[in-house]
Protein backbone atom coordinates (compact mmCIF):
# COMPACT_ATOMS: atom_id res chain seq x y z
CA UNK A 1 0.00 0.00 0.00
CA UNK A 2 1.58 3.53 -1.20
CA UNK A 3 0.22 6.72 0.89
CA UNK A 4 -2.12 8.97 -1.36
CA UNK A 5 -0.02 11.70 -2.50
CA UNK A 6 -3.18 13.87 -2.74
CA UNK A 7 -4.71 12.66 0.58
CA UNK A 8 -2.29 13.26 2.78
CA UNK A 9 -0.45 16.53 3.17
CA UNK A 10 0.19 17.12 6.65
CA UNK A 11 4.16 15.90 8.52
CA UNK A 12 1.99 14.85 11.27
CA UNK A 13 -1.02 12.81 9.63
CA UNK A 14 1.96 11.18 7.80
CA UNK A 15 4.16 10.87 11.03
CA UNK A 16 1.18 8.79 12.54
CA UNK A 17 0.54 6.41 9.68
CA UNK A 18 4.40 5.60 9.65
CA UNK A 19 4.23 4.87 13.19
CA UNK A 20 1.39 2.64 12.72
CA UNK A 21 3.40 1.20 9.54
CA UNK A 22 0.56 1.50 7.14
CA UNK A 23 2.38 1.73 3.85
CA UNK A 24 5.34 0.63 2.18
CA UNK A 25 6.03 3.82 1.00
CA UNK A 26 5.90 7.21 1.06
CA UNK A 27 4.10 9.10 -2.31
CA UNK A 28 4.16 13.01 -1.94
CA UNK A 29 4.33 16.25 -4.29
CA UNK A 30 6.13 19.62 -3.47
CA UNK A 31 3.24 21.63 -4.69
CA UNK A 32 0.26 19.72 -2.44
CA UNK A 33 2.25 19.61 0.58
CA UNK A 34 3.15 23.21 1.62
CA UNK A 35 6.47 23.46 -0.75
CA UNK A 36 9.80 22.65 -0.29
CA UNK A 37 10.71 22.88 3.13
CA UNK A 38 7.58 20.59 4.05
CA UNK A 39 8.85 18.20 1.26
CA UNK A 40 12.31 18.03 3.17
CA UNK A 41 10.59 17.09 5.98
CA UNK A 42 8.57 14.50 4.88
CA UNK A 43 12.17 13.13 2.80
CA UNK A 44 13.27 13.19 6.09
CA UNK A 45 10.61 11.23 7.86
CA UNK A 46 10.82 8.94 5.28
CA UNK A 47 14.28 8.45 5.44
CA UNK A 48 14.36 7.54 9.04
CA UNK A 49 11.76 5.31 8.75
CA UNK A 50 13.82 3.38 5.58
CA UNK A 51 11.21 3.91 3.33
CA UNK A 52 11.46 5.19 -0.05
CA UNK A 53 9.66 8.28 -1.26
CA UNK A 54 8.16 8.53 -4.41
CA UNK A 55 7.71 12.04 -5.71
CA UNK A 56 4.54 12.41 -7.87
CA UNK A 57 4.60 14.72 -10.49
CA UNK A 58 1.57 14.77 -12.35
CA UNK A 59 0.82 18.53 -13.68
CA UNK A 60 2.10 21.36 -15.32
CA UNK A 61 5.71 21.93 -16.20
CA UNK A 62 6.15 24.01 -13.13
CA UNK A 63 4.87 21.12 -10.69
CA UNK A 64 7.25 19.04 -13.10
CA UNK A 65 10.30 20.95 -12.30
CA UNK A 66 9.85 21.35 -8.75
CA UNK A 67 9.60 17.76 -7.98
CA UNK A 68 12.25 16.78 -10.55
CA UNK A 69 14.53 19.27 -8.37
CA UNK A 70 13.63 17.93 -5.10
CA UNK A 71 13.87 14.38 -6.18
CA UNK A 72 17.13 14.99 -7.57
CA UNK A 73 18.33 16.87 -3.88
CA UNK A 74 17.12 13.67 -2.06
CA UNK A 75 18.27 10.08 -1.81
CA UNK A 76 15.43 7.77 -1.38
CA UNK A 77 13.60 8.04 -4.40
CA UNK A 78 13.67 6.10 -7.55
CA UNK A 79 11.25 7.22 -10.62
CA UNK A 80 10.14 10.58 -12.17
CA UNK A 81 6.40 10.45 -12.71
CA UNK A 82 6.21 12.06 -15.76
CA UNK A 83 2.46 12.95 -18.47
CA UNK A 84 2.39 11.89 -21.63
CA UNK A 85 1.57 13.04 -24.17
CA UNK A 86 3.58 16.11 -22.92
CA UNK A 87 2.28 19.03 -24.76
CA UNK A 88 -0.43 19.62 -22.73
CA UNK A 89 1.38 20.12 -19.94
CA UNK A 90 3.90 22.60 -21.45
CA UNK A 91 1.87 25.26 -22.53
CA UNK A 92 3.35 28.69 -22.50
CA UNK A 93 6.96 26.64 -22.06
CA UNK A 94 9.98 27.38 -23.51
CA UNK A 95 11.41 24.85 -21.26
CA UNK A 96 10.48 21.29 -21.90
CA UNK A 97 11.46 18.08 -19.41
CA UNK A 98 11.58 15.14 -21.48
CA UNK A 99 12.71 11.74 -21.17
CA UNK A 100 15.71 10.71 -23.11
CA UNK A 101 16.83 7.82 -25.20
CA UNK A 102 17.78 6.36 -22.32
CA UNK A 103 14.61 6.80 -20.15
CA UNK A 104 16.17 9.54 -17.84
CA UNK A 105 15.11 13.27 -17.72
CA UNK A 106 17.72 15.99 -16.78
CA UNK A 107 17.47 18.75 -14.19
CA UNK A 108 16.42 21.95 -16.23
CA UNK A 109 19.57 24.64 -15.99
CA UNK A 110 18.50 28.31 -15.23
CA UNK A 111 17.55 30.65 -12.80
CA UNK A 112 14.27 29.51 -10.16
CA UNK A 113 13.59 25.87 -11.07
CA UNK A 114 15.01 26.47 -14.14
CA UNK A 115 11.75 26.87 -16.55
CA UNK A 116 11.28 30.20 -18.84
CA UNK A 117 8.21 30.52 -19.79
CA UNK A 118 6.89 32.25 -23.13
CA UNK A 119 5.32 35.42 -21.69
CA UNK A 120 3.46 36.80 -24.57
CA UNK A 121 1.50 33.31 -24.57
CA UNK A 122 1.10 33.64 -20.91
CA UNK A 123 -0.79 36.83 -21.38
CA UNK A 124 -2.26 35.54 -24.53
CA UNK A 125 -4.19 32.84 -22.37
CA UNK A 126 -4.52 34.87 -19.57
CA UNK A 127 -8.55 34.48 -18.49
CA UNK A 128 -8.29 36.77 -15.40
CA UNK A 129 -5.00 37.96 -13.41
CA UNK A 130 -4.07 40.34 -10.43
CA UNK A 131 -2.54 43.62 -10.78
CA UNK A 132 -1.54 45.69 -7.63
CA UNK A 133 -1.33 48.62 -9.46
CA UNK A 134 -5.20 49.02 -10.57
CA UNK A 135 -7.45 50.08 -8.57
CA UNK A 136 -9.37 48.03 -7.48
CA UNK A 137 -6.07 45.35 -7.80
CA UNK A 138 -8.28 42.64 -9.11
CA UNK A 139 -8.77 42.55 -12.95
CA UNK A 140 -10.26 40.52 -15.15
CA UNK A 141 -9.68 40.13 -18.56
CA UNK A 142 -11.72 37.35 -21.07
CA UNK A 143 -10.41 35.97 -24.37
CA UNK A 144 -12.37 36.61 -26.99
Amino acid sequence: ISCGGNCQLSILDINNYLKENAWRDLRIDVTNCGGFTPMLKIMALSQANNMPCEIQSWGNIITQAANLHMMCACTNCSYFEQNYPYEPFEIAAKTTIRTDSDGYVHVPQGPGLGIELDWDEVERLCISKYDTAANPPYTTKMNH
